[in-house]
């Protein structure tokens, strides 16, 4: 991943999310060994070794928090106001 992208849509499938979760991760190792690079520090060979890292203890741990994800959290709030405001009311009149 070697160019940035916004990205439009949110994929509610766990197995897609952890996907795009490892796209991030290596991009996020290609950047910093790019800043260590320029800096002349020693790079780090994957993922695994920047996280265990001492100097880099704030990094997001491999698991998707699925109560905490607040990508997650919004997506289903959005879908359900979108639900809720496209019900169809059907009125009848009694005479």
């Amino acid at each position: 991943m070697t160019t940035t992208r916004i990205e439009k849509e949110l994929s509610l499938n766990i197995n897609e999310r952890i996907k795009e979760k490892d796209l991030r991760k290596l991009w996020l190792l290609e950047i910093e060994n790019k800043r260590r690079s320029a800096l002349g520090l020693a790079i780090y060979p994957s993922y695994q070794a920047l996280e265990d890292s001492e100097d880099e203890e704030l990094l997001d741990r491999n698991n998707i928090d699925l109560e905490n994800d607040f990508l997650l959290i919004e997506s289903t709030k959005i879908i359900t106001d979108y639900l809720d405001l496209n019900k169809k009311i059907v009125l009848t009149e009694v005479n």
